[in-house]
């Protein structure tokens, strides 16, 4: 098994669509299902960008770690198990700007990797970032706000809903051959606030007939990535 990966993400910003659980249930593959919201009966498709830092292997010292951008698309999901029900999130693809990050692959976490052309500008308390791999894009411009409140039209209630959501998705799982591999974030600390998208886009979540619906910002989170048990279809 891939050992823990540790590090620093130093912005994170997670980019929220509002979907129809019906067309994500479509992408979805077994056994994942759509976690629908109770107060929207919506399910969220995200993109979550974030800069992340000195990542390294546990035990490692921060002077051999490597610093990059990265995109992963998100869509939180359920699936049965013998015990109930669990909470996660399905990780259709996940972008690095470290070609020597996409090499290592799952060398690191037990998942697969691609490079893509990352731009990031942040100046003013104004964040964009984008990205480009082939036909795929994502991109989104945030502006840091005093608010601490969220739209009124959100699929979320509150704040406090939207960060529960978010801190209780439990496992990413990414399709890994005739596998899904699991791995968990496992945050020192878990504080976001909402910021103002003046732009955003997702070729991925576009074509699915999503809505834009939230952006939210992290800062400053020392984490660990933890390898997580693989789910093998029946």
């Amino acid at each position: 098994m891939s050992p823990a990966v540790r590090g620093t993400i130093t912005r994170r910003i997670l980019l929220n669509y509002a979907v129809d659980p019906g067309r994500l249930g479509a992408v979805l593959p077994e056994p994942f299902e759509p976690r629908e919201l109770e107060e929207s009966d919506k399910g969220v498709g995200t993109v979550s960008f974030a800069r992340i830092e000195n990542a390294r292997p546990r035990l490692t010292p921060k002077q051999v770690g490597v610093s990059f951008e990265s995109a992963a698309h998100r869509i939180p999901a359920v699936r049965k198990t013998e015990a109930g029900t669990e909470n996660c999130v399905y990780v259709p693809r996940r972008d690095v700007s470290s070609r020597l990050c996409a090499a290592a692959g799952d060398s690191f976490l037990p998942t697969e990797i691609d490079c893509a052309d990352f731009r990031v500008e942040e100046r003013g308390g104004v964040c964009r970032v984008r990205f480009d791999c082939g036909e795929e894009f994502a991109g989104v411009e945030v502006h840091e706000t005093d608010r601490k409140v969220i739209r009124e039209d959100s699929v979320f209630d509150s704040l406090v809903s939207a960060s529960r959501f978010f801190c209780e998705g439990g496992v990413e799982y990414s399709p890994s051959g005739d596998r899904y591999d699991g791995v968990e974030l496992c945050p020192r600390k878990w504080e976001m606030e909402p910021v103002e998208a003046k732009a955003a886009q997702s070729s991925f979540f576009e074509d699915l007939g999503a809505e834009f619906d939230s952006a939210y910002r992290m800062d400053g989170i020392e984490h660990e990535w933890r390898p997580r048990g693989s789910v093998v279809p029946l």
